[in-house]
């Protein structure tokens, strides 16, 4: 299933709606009254992904009935927020790509380097960055982002893919410093979460149909222009041994993210050091889940 976080028309509050078809959009409340369902959970994707896989298929079911009969809303037509407005948790990788580690001449960790973004961080597909004043340097990485279904603690790499709620594209922005300091990993939090530093979007596509995340392309560019292109299949390591590791040390609960690193093509690494201009435009596509597009507002360079 395709899912997403929008505003439509002058209802008040979120609700969780189901794309369909050529881009039309079903509101779940109504598809879960239809069968009887409890409608509430249409308000939070969080609660939605948790409920069962008979009633999910219920409600595709039932929308695919709406589509035919009345057509649904096209998707242009409602406003998208992230689809998990407010994740309780949100945990990063750094150098979790083979080829930066190679570009950097880093030899791949045998633990995953993990930090953390704030909740204030995430933004919607298409709202803009808004870098603060402080920052002068900031960058894009595209990210795999994945959203946790079901609390998880403790979990065994080889069931660990089970927990997972959906993938969504995610942009880890992050502040740089130049030269890099010795001691930047102690001041991680402040250059990765700052408000807006975590666009997400553009919909949350559930776990039944992500065959294999490690085998997904995700592209970035720059007002047009191509600036990363690689696939999942380089992590160091995989989505399911990441929540393994991380659940061993911290549990996991439904609707928390998990931005899964970048590779080649961030601004940092080029020669010299490429960072975002006020008013550049950065695109993030994902193979099956579609693009998020966000203006960079840097009032630092007006």
């Amino acid at each position: 299933m395709k899912l997403v976080t929008c505003l439509v028309g002058d209802q008040s509050g979120p609700q969780v709606g189901l794309v369909l078809g050529d881009d039309r959009v079903v509101m779940t409340k109504e598809l879960l009254a239809a069968i009887k369902g409890d409608p509430a959970c249409g308000s939070s994707m969080v609660n939605f992904i948790q409920l069962t896989r008979s009633i999910l298929e219920d409600v595709h079911s039932a929308g695919l009935g709406v589509i035919a009969e009345r057509g649904g809303f096209p998707l242009h037509s409602v406003r998208l927020l992230p689809p998990i407005p407010r994740p309780g948790k949100i945990i990063g990788l750094g150098y979790n790509y083979r080829a930066l580690c190679k570009h950097e001449g880093l030899t791949p960790a045998q633990e995953p380097e993990l930090f953390t973004k704030m909740p204030t961080s995430v933004i919607g597909p298409f709202d803009p960055v808004m870098v603060p004043r402080v920052i002068n340097k900031v960058d894009f990485e595209a990210e795999l982002g994945v959203v946790i279904g079901r609390y998880c603690r403790d979990v065994p790499v080889s069931k660990a893919l089970e927990y997972v709620g959906g993938y969504t594209a995610i942009n880890d922005v992050t502040a740089k410093i130049i030269p890099r300091p010795p001691e930047a990993k102690s001041v991680v939090l402040a250059l990765k979460g700052c408000d807006t530093f975590a666009p997400t979007g553009p919909c949350l596509v559930t776990s039944d149909e992500i065959q294999d995340p490690q085998n997904m392309n995700i592209l970035c560019r720059v007002n047009g222009e191509e600036k990363q292109n690689f696939n999942t299949s380089d992590m160091v390591k995989t989505v399911a041994e990441v929540i393994a590791y991380i659940s061993e040390r911290i549990t996991l609960e439904p609707g928390d993210l998990i931005s899964t690193g970048t590779s080649l093509g961030i601004g940092i690494i080029q020669k010299p050091p490429v960072f975002l201009e006020n008013l550049d435009v950065v695109e993030i596509e994902i193979q099956g889940i579609g693009t998020i597009c966000n203006t960079f507002i840097i009032p630092a360079l007006r």
